[in-house]
């Protein structure tokens, strides 16, 4: 291969990689995105963050994709940071298509000693599919029986059909996917310029840029930070657009 091919082929297979990356963290964002407006009633009239809470909903771990064959589970853990024994209740609100609101709650009263924590979890599967495209939960933290919701955390978990793979090896595979194509586009990139251009070209640095967003963007919805993933993703495309710019008006070379 001639320089101008190993140019060419390194930026066809690195924009393939990027918008694969693009698309696979623009829809885990909007599935949590949608999951904001999953309530359901009376919850979402009568929570009430002002309430005072004695426990503490200190994360809510969900799947990134749940096949349509599986069922993965979702974590929530409860802390108590005080100095005596406290009886929270703890509701997990699931989609499932057809029911009440198209909510099914499961509720559980606990007993949590002082300064602990303790972990919860609910099975979700193909039966909580909504439309064929995502899972949504809510997890709500009551002071007691008689008390409203205070405190209360989301998730989206993107519902697909990987065949005989699972969610997990789903995600492991096109993640590498993704990362294997951008490293391997920017390689061949590189390896069409001379040594003088490595060491000033200015779209090496940009292309390795992406590849670190991308990267950030990716492993912030695998652990669930939403926010961060979703702030990530905007700068990933507002950075592309630029690139795009510069590019167009010649200011990197």
């Amino acid at each position: 291969m001639n320089k101008k091919t190993w140019k060419v082929t390194g930026l066809i297979i690195f924009s393939l990689a990027l918008l694969l990356g693009l698309a696979l963290n623009g829809v885990s964002s909007w599935i949590d995105l949608e999951g904001m407006s999953f309530w359901g009633y009376p919850e979402a009239t009568s929570y009430d963050p002002s309430m005072p809470t004695d426990g503490e909903l200190s994360g809510l771990t969900c799947p990134l994709v749940v096949n349509f064959s599986e069922s993965p589970t979702v974590f929530v853990k409860v802390r108590n940071p005080k100095d005596y024994e406290i009886r929270p209740i703890v509701q997990a609100s699931v989609s499932i298509p057809g029911g009440m609101d198209e909510v099914v709650r499961y509720v559980q009263d606990l007993v949590i000693p002082p300064n602990q924590t303790v972990t919860i979890s609910w099975q979700v599967g193909s039966e909580n599919i909504i439309s064929n495209r995502a899972v949504f939960v809510r997890v709500f933290l009551f002071q007691g029986p008689n008390y409203p919701p205070s405190i209360t955390r989301h998730c989206g978990i993107l519902a697909v059909d990987s065949g005989h793979l699972s969610s997990t090896m789903f995600v492991v595979f096109l993640t590498g996917i993704i990362f294997v194509g951008m490293l391997a586009g920017n390689l061949l990139w590189i390896k069409s310029l001379d040594r003088l251009e490595r060491d000033t070209n200015k779209i090496k640095g940009a292309l390795l840029w992406l590849i670190g967003m991308i990267l950030f963007a990716t492993l912030a919805n695998i652990v669930g930070w939403m926010v961060l993933a979703g702030v990530l993703l905007v700068l990933t495309v507002l950075s592309l657009i630029a690139l795009m710019e510069s590019a167009a008006l010649g200011k990197l070379k």
